[in-house]
């Protein structure tokens, strides 16, 4: 990558449309640990020959921050949304690339889990220490060998400091990452730097760099004051200046920038014909981070009859008007601008053409959710999950409605990739759906069931015990209610009351845990509505029973608990899997029962049993 001309201004924003490619640094260099894959090891935007303004006492801090080695190995860079902290971080990523030989990128860090890490840990050290984890491990391995790797990731829309705090690399490691957010203060966390408005020596400069230098002989250009020191809107204002100038139009009053269209792309919107407009359309619907051409022309082909030209033709209008980014592999789409568009009327006479693509996209991601359930330690299904919009409301305000069980799937989906803040919000929606869809023949109380547990899931796996138990005791009533036939799934019912035990153990109640467990044992017993015991779940409850009287010191009547968990364990689940790492927890149980009470020789067989279900 070519370093910045000397005198070049620089900006928080790109100044032009990302040609397609992205940064290749040491493209087919050997991994930071070997067996890493060969090919691009960036995926930051690349500038090309687009000058970047301004930032740069920002660019100077932050480099001076990471090169620290007294300094944690991690910056956030906070401001309003549109300000520019996106780009910031990616110019940094070009301008540092050198410093990073295993590879620069950015990734969404808006949910529970950066899901890409999984990816990026593939990409560098090969396929072999991810097999057969889940996503979740998966990135969890991978970050582990990031940590240790001449690595920059950029954390790009952080949501939630508790969230991220478990994947940000400790101090002193080569690893570094740089956060964006609108969170602020940062305060204990780590060093961070607020991201201002552009001033107007800047704003104009942005808009020079991209209309051309005799856009900007008037000191009082109208479209600098309209934006206001957001780069989110100069950047499309401009562009729309720069082609109304080449038809030899006045491009200011041709955008009709009037005080009511302040902080809004509309202006911008309105100089693109209706069938453009319904791609825009179509990418409000999708993860405005995680965008494909290849994802918006499959949601239209079966609807517009448009032959690629035309398509092409149309993203083209999208990308000169800077509404849609183009980088490399993905395109981008500003969350302001996704939001103002799902604001929008239908583009004239697209009104059915708009419904049929975003039910066809409804449906794309129900059987992207499907499939990834059914497989989820695949990355390329988890990508495609994640291209489209995690928050359900967002599709009722598209007019898409699921049903409880869709929404279910949806949620399972999510869960699997250890976003549970997002999943929470697709189980309380099946809740909504399953009491509407009883409204007039009467609730499906195990349906509700399901949904309720989930509900409690999601916030037990948050840490936030206290709220999930209401939840798993709402599960328990409406469990004991049966289904349609009013038949008790007593399996199901004991899940939700071992959960009821978990949320007590945690909140350290441990005098009200025990009655539960066992509530939770007697009903796994009876088994599912065919009578099927999954002696493993069961093996779980007695293994807490047990671990109630070991923590009380009762260690004589621990013991026979453990020994039954022992048992159950070693029958496994309903088709005879054998949890071995479960097992061999309720093995070394009972050699400390028998330690604590002097039994040595025999406490230590039970050691050695556990010891033999070790692999390698």
């Amino acid at each position: 990558m070519q370093p910045a001309a000397a005198g070049t201004q620089h900006t928080g924003v790109s100044a032009g449309t990302f040609a397609a490619g992205t940064v290749n640094v040491y493209q087919g260099a050997p991994a930071a640990e070997g067996g890493a894959t060969a090919g691009p090891r960036c995926n930051v935007p690349v500038l090309y020959d687009r000058p970047f303004i301004g930032r740069a006492d920002l660019l100077s801090a932050i480099a001076e921050t990471l090169d620290d080695p007294q300094r944690p190995s991690v910056v956030a860079l906070h401001g309003p949304p549109g300000v520019g902290k996106t780009e910031l971080a990616h110019e940094y990523a070009r301008r540092h690339a050198g410093r990073y030989p295993a590879g620069c990128f950015t990734l969404d860090a808006g949910g529970d889990t950066p899901v890409k890490l999984a990816e990026i840990g593939q990409l560098l050290f090969g396929p072999e220490p991810f097999r057969d984890l889940s996503m979740v491990d998966r990135c969890k391995a991978a970050f582990h060998r990031l940590t240790r790797s001449a690595v920059l990731l950029v954390y790009d829309n952080v949501r939630s400091a508790d969230a991220i705090r478990p994947w940000l690399p400790p101090h002193g490691t080569p690893c570094h990452v740089v956060m964006t957010s609108v969170l602020d203060p940062w305060d204990g966390l780590c060093p961070a730097f607020p991201v201002e408005l552009l001033d107007r020596d800047d704003s104009v400069a942005l808009v020079a760099s991209i209309a051309g230098e005799d856009a900007c002989r008037d000191s009082d250009l109208p479209l600098v004051d309209w934006a206001g020191g957001l780069p989110v809107q100069l950047v499309p204002a401009a562009a729309a200046l720069k082609r109304a100038r080449r038809r030899g139009r006045a491009g200011a009053a041709k955008l009709r920038l009037e005080p009511e269209t302040q902080n809004s792309f509309r202006p911008v919107y309105e100089l693109l014909p209706p069938d453009s407009r319904l791609i825009l359309q179509t990418a409000a619907l999708r993860n405005g981070m995680a965008l494909t051409a290849d994802d918006l022309r499959q949601d239209m082909a079966d609807a517009t009859g448009w032959d690629e030209d035309s398509f092409d033709r149309h993203l083209d209008a999208c990308l000169d008007l800077h509404l849609l980014e183009s980088g490399g592999e993905t395109l981008r789409m500003h969350q302001l601008i996704a939001a103002f568009l799902r604001d929008q009327p239908t583009p004239d006479g697209h009104g059915e053409t708009l419904a049929r693509i975003r039910q066809a996209q409804w449906r794309r991601l129900v059987d992207s959710a499907t499939a990834f359930t059914a497989a989820p330690n695949r990355m390329e299904l988890a990508a495609g999950m994640l291209g489209f919009l995690t928050d359900p409301a967002l599709w009722d305000g598209c007019s898409v409605t699921g049903s409880a069980l869709e929404y279910r799937i949806v949620y399972r989906a999510f869960s699997e990739t250890g976003q549970f803040g997002i999943a929470q919000l697709w189980a309380e929606r099946s809740v909504h759906a399953v009491e509407q869809e009883g409204a007039e023949e009467g609730v499906d109380h195990e349906s509700l069931s399901v949904s309720l547990h989930q509900i409690g899931n999601c916030l037990f796996n948050q840490g936030r015990f206290a709220e999930a138990q209401p939840w798993f005791e709402k599960a328990v009533d409406a469990k004991q209610k049966g289904d349609i036939h009013q038949r008790i799934n007593q399996q199901d019912l004991g899940a939700s009351l071992h959960q009821i035990g978990s949320c007590l153990f945690h909140q350290g109640r441990f005098a009200e845990v025990q009655p539960w467990f066992e509530k939770a044992v007697d009903a796994k017993q009876k088994g599912d509505i065919h009578q099927r015991i999954n002696h493993q779940s069961l093996g779980t409850s007695q293994y807490q029973i047990g671990n109630c009287l070991y923590r009380q010191g009762r260690f004589a009547e621990a013991q026979p608990w453990f020994e039954k968990a022992v048992d159950a364990g070693q029958k496994g689940d309903i088709h005879q899997r054998i949890d071995h790492e479960s097992l061999g927890f309720s093995l070394e149980a009972v050699g400390h029962c028998l330690s604590r009470l002097g039994r040595e020789e025999e406490a230590q067989e039970w050691f050695e049993r556990a010891k033999g279900l070790e692999p390698g």
